[in-house]
């Protein structure tokens, strides 16, 4: 076996080729010595399909698009607890989803019976899930095939936790480290640096399911962060023992300003009610908007006028909540096709800044903003 692990473009190569052999039959990975693929790669494309299909789908996308119809979650399962010592924490989450399939999902294309709670244990740390499966497939024998592998052998079902009913924290015995004060704790965030809701509730998620709690309570703690998202942290503090200590109000805001951040613009622009607009700023102000916009997801723009209508459509697929043109000046009067994206994208909750715009392609820009019925708003930056 080897010892070398594979990086992301390894396993991107190899789950590609061996996709490409599988559609000589009809994409049944059982038959993958007939398709001419490598064993490595088997194992990678079985961790990639099924991580692909959780990010994008959710685990149900993953049974619903038949990638347990053969039976790939229980060889999934059986590497993964052969493997488990590579990192415990991360095969218990992997072997708990694959046996809940093969209890609830794998015979159901809807997989209506899975619960809700897997989605956000395997959402909660994805790069340690994808480094999981590139350790297992570079360490397997390249003769051998994962689908000889015996049936894995299932947990036993657990006692369940029951809660403490009346009192302030409904399972005061499960600790979760949400800030750095509970780095000290076995069930914590993975990075104290930022804070999403996906983050902060799975590595509840994680501390409840691990302590033994019912599917149901699992779910019930989920519609509590769900309908309270501003005051998650408090929510958490009431499900937990909050860094063991039961948290306090200055780090229930850290995670309040984290999941909302205060508009680190708003002191420039105490005349703008509506934020999502598009800016015209000087092009000096660059470095500025770029230090307050640190905490935000913010996409700057640097290509010349030809390339920016691809440029921005291409960053709006991320979803940015700010769209930075740093090449404003390379902007004329004649873009129109690069106005219009600009708009748009204000239209669709994004703000929009451009640097450095000279006045004829302001007035142009302006122009075409009257058709969409937009405001571009030029404030001062003193």
């Amino acid at each position: 076996m080897s010892d070398t692990l594979m990086t992301e473009d390894d396993v991107e190569d190899l789950s590609q080729a061996t996709a490409d052999a599988l559609k000589k039959v009809g994409y049944d990975i059982t038959r993958w010595r007939e398709a001419g693929a490598v064993s490595p790669g088997v194992v990678a494309l079985l961790y990639a399909w099924f991580s692909n299909q959780v990010f994008q789908n959710g685990l149900s996308g993953w049974v619903g698009n038949g990638y347990a119809k053969l039976g790939e979650h229980r060889v999934l399962a059986a590497l993964t607890r052969m493997y488990a010592g590579l990192d415990p924490d991360m095969a218990s989450v992997l072997f708990h989803a694959f046996q809940q399939i093969e209890q609830h999902g794998a015979g159901s294309p809807e997989s209506s019976g899975l619960p809700d709670h897997l989605d956000t244990l395997l959402w909660e740390r994805p790069l340690r899930r994808l480094k999981f499966g590139l350790a297992v497939a570079a360490r397997w024998d390249a003769k051998a095939d994962p689908f000889e592998l015996p049936p894995p052998q299932w947990e036993p079902p657990r006692t369940p936790l029951a809660p403490t009913l009346g009192g302030p924290v409904r399972y005061p015995s499960v600790a979760v480290g949400l800030t750095e004060q509970g780095a000290h704790l076995d069930v914590r965030m993975e990075s104290f640096d930022t804070f999403d809701a996906v983050n902060v509730a799975g590595a509840v998620v994680r501390g409840l399911w691990r302590a033994g709690v019912t599917d149901g309570e699992l779910h019930r703690f989920l519609e509590d962060a769900e309908s309270d998202r501003k005051h998650l942290g408090e929510v958490c503090a009431r499900w937990v023992s909050f860094d063991g200590d039961g948290g306090d109000a200055m780090r229930f805001q850290r995670i309040r300003d984290g999941l909302f951040p205060p508009d680190p613009l708003r002191p420039w622009f105490p005349q703008v009610k509506d934020w999502h607009g598009l800016f015209l700023l000087p092009e000096g102000a660059i470095e500025r908007v770029e230090q307050a916009l640190k905490q935000v997801n913010y996409r700057p723009l640097n290509q010349p006028v030809a390339e920016l209508p691809d440029t921005l459509r291409a960053a709006m697929r991320w979803d940015p909540d700010v769209i930075g043109v740093l090449r404003g000046d390379t902007l004329s009067s004649v873009d129109t096709q690069a106005f219009e994206l600009l708009l748009k994208a204000t239209l669709t909750g994004h703000r929009v800044i451009v640097f450095g715009l000279r006045d004829a392609a302001k007035q142009e820009l302006r122009h075409q903003a009257a058709r969409f019925q937009a405001a571009v708003h030029e404030p001062t930056t003193a």
